[in-house]
């Protein structure tokens, strides 16, 4: 086999590689059970790749005690899967973490389960306000006092659903309308709780991405 062949075949494998992972994506977007997700972007420069808004969304922290999940060791890198359910509002929100989606205590069918993968689990502690009066007769006064026994764990999430890329631009006005609650992410979540972005709620409609 010539140089010019193999070199062809090469490109022709990578072509078809990259056009089944688009495939692939659009199907997760078409199939998925669509969330909407109240979202924090910041910094929206990305130095190689361009210009993004990074995405923080209530998936991302995650503590342990609203759960009751408190006895769980969590380490980075475990994958987790966080049971959504529809807020007020219409935004989704956290309900349950799990290590499995084939727990026990998932018995709806219908449950929506996101799989990420935990980033960092840190112990966070409670603080008390405890009162001081000055030997010298002095104001009173408060201070944080940590509480004994009241570290629980907190937990980072990612789910690579972490930056929207846009021009310049774009992003900025983006940042904008966060800063004035217009936006929120919308995501598409498959059978295995793997998660894509959809595209964006802009002022209460749903404005989605095209693949092509």
């Amino acid at each position: 086999m010539t140089r010019p062949v193999r070199l062809v075949l090469v490109a022709a494998l990578m072509t078809a590689f990259l056009a089944g992972l688009v495939a692939m994506h659009a199907q997760a977007r078409r199939t998925g059970t669509e969330i909407v997700l109240a979202m924090e972007p910041v910094d929206p420069r990305d130095i190689l790749l361009g210009h993004y808004v990074e995405l923080v969304t209530p998936l991302h922290r995650l503590d342990t005690r609203d759960f009751d999940a408190t006895a769980e060791d969590w380490e980075p890198g475990d994958t987790i899967f966080v049971k959504v359910e529809p807020g007020p509002d219409g935004s989704w929100q956290p309900a349950a973490i799990y290590r499995s989606e084939a727990h026990p205590a998932l018995t709806e069918s219908a449950a929506v389960l996101v799989r990420g993968k935990v980033h960092s689990a840190y112990e966070v502690p409670e603080f008390t306000d405890r009162e001081v009066v000055p030997e010298d007769g002095g104001q009173p006064y408060t201070v944080p006092e940590r509480v004994e026994g009241s570290e629980h764990t907190v937990l980072s999430v990612s789910y690579n659903i972490e930056r929207y890329y846009a021009g310049q631009e774009t992003a900025l006005a983006l940042e904008a309308m966060r800063n004035d609650d217009r936006l929120r992410l919308i995501v598409s979540v498959g059978p295995g709780g793997n998660a894509v972005i959809k595209g964006l709620e802009i002022d209460g409609a749903a404005q989605y991405e095209s693949l092509f």
